[in-house]
């Protein structure tokens, strides 16, 4: 009679505080100490929705001064509907989210091949990607609260009477919710840009841009070499369609990269998007915009949001390669 045999599993170890990898706690700390960590219910005293132009744009909640004198709240701002434009400050809301293998648009030419109903031109597309519930605790049970006050969010400013929403929420992943996330990749040249910068300039904490030359001890053929690669003389391209418009609209557009970083603060190189996101554990942040879309040629009116990436991202991927978005 044969031997039974039996099959024996190695016990499934859940991640905990101790096991977890020291960069993911220190991660979810410094976004807890943000005030716009969204799992965090405190961050809606820290935001408020202000009007700028045909939209709603998130902002910081700016503090009230105090009237030294009499010493009263100084309520001035209650003057206004929203600040000037040139006084608001954007939220930047942020969550440990991972990328998603599905819907993974996030690449140097966003998969274009031709012109289509999403995407007429190259100079039009944006680059994009579904983010979910991470997998691992404790930031996995972070992203149920995150969802939640997104709701919270969009309900402070959602426009009476419209039943009908549109934008970043999707159905699908893990906990049966994803995020949209899209970065805006070519902009024309003029309205004061710099026209000769064809690519990035890293800034400096005081958002000044110094000049290579101008370091002590830098290598300014070096940076320059580094930089190259970001410009859109050198954005590469998947297909001989895409790399035609893109000679097209080269005197006419610059490209702003996908603002991705590894744990080095250098930008990821456009043609490593894929193999260093696609399918990695993020630190994103993100601004909220909404727009409201009254009815028109027989389609319902709605509300749209639309989250956009500012450039500050921080990624780990599961290969154990490090980036930065």
């Amino acid at each position: 009679m044969p031997a039974k045999t039996t099959k024996v599993h190695a016990p499934t170890l859940q991640p905990t505080l101790c096991t977890l990898p020291s960069w993911l706690i220190a991660a979810r700390k410094n976004l807890m100490d943000t005030g716009f960590y969204l799992a965090d219910n405190s961050v809606h005293d820290n935001v408020h929705w202000v009007r700028d132009g045909r939209a709603d744009r998130l902002a910081v909640k700016p503090a009230i001064p105090v009237d030294d004198v009499n010493g009263k709240a100084d309520d001035s701002s209650a003057k206004y509907t929203s600040p000037p434009p040139d006084k608001i400050e954007l939220a930047k809301l942020c969550a440990i989210v991972h990328i998603s293998n599905h819907n993974f648009w996030l690449t140097a030419d966003a998969g274009y091949r031709k012109p289509t109903s999403v995407w007429r031109e190259l100079a039009a597309v944006k680059p994009s990607c579904t983010v979910e519930e991470p997998d691992m605790q404790p930031v996995r049970g972070d992203f149920k609260p995150t969802i939640d006050n997104l709701r919270k969010l969009q309900d402070l400013i959602a426009t009476p009477g419209f039943t009908a929403r549109k934008g970043f929420m999707l159905s699908g992943g893990i906990s049966g919710q994803q995020l949209k996330v899209r970065h805006v990749l070519f902009e024309p040249l003029g309205n004061g840009e710099l026209e000769s910068c064809q690519g990035y300039e890293p800034e400096d904490s005081d958002g000044s841009t110094d000049a290579a030359e101008e370091a002590p001890g830098g290598s300014t053929e070096d940076d320059n070499n580094e930089l190259a690669v970001f410009s859109i003389e050198n954005w590469p391209t998947a297909s001989d369609a895409a790399q035609a418009e893109l000679e097209a609209i080269k005197g006419t557009h610059w490209v702003i990269p996908i603002p991705t970083y590894n744990v080095e603060g250098k930008l990821i190189k456009p043609d490593a998007y894929r193999h260093c996101l696609e399918g990695a554990l993020v630190e994103l942040y993100f601004n909220l915009v909404h727009w409201s879309i009254a009815a028109k040629n027989g389609t319902l009116a709605n509300d749209s949001w639309l989250l956009l990436a500012p450039p500050v991202w921080l990624a780990r991927q599961g290969k154990g390669n490090s980036v930065s978005l």
